[in-house]
C-alpha cells in the first residue's frame, strides 16, 4: 500500500470522531433549550393546493406548550 493511501486512511480516520466533537459543540448553544436563546415567533406555513389544517397537530401541541397565538 502506497504511503498516499495510508495518509488518505488516516485522514478519513480521524475526520469522523472530529466531525462529531465539532457538531456537539456547536448544537449545544442553538438549542432551544437554552434560555438566553428563547423561541420567540413560529410561523406555520401550509403548502400550495392545501389549506392550514394539515398543521393542526402541531398547533395543538404549541398552545399546550404555553406558546400563545398571534394573528396579524
Amino acid at each position: 500500500m502506497s504511503n498516499s493511501l495510508k495518509a488518505v486512511r488516516a485522514v478519513r480516520r480521524m475526520s469522523q470522531p472530529l466531525s462529531i466533537l465539532l457538531l456537539l459543540l456547536t448544537c449545544s448553544p442553538l438549542s432551544a433549550q437554552n434560555q438566553e436563546h428563547r423561541v420567540r415567533n413560529i410561523v406555520l406555513v401550509h403548502g400550495a393546493w392545501a389549506d392550514g389544517s394539515g398543521w393542526k397537530g402541531v398547533y395543538d401541541i404549541l398552545i399546550q406548550d404555553g406558546l400563545q397565538r398571534q394573528l396579524r
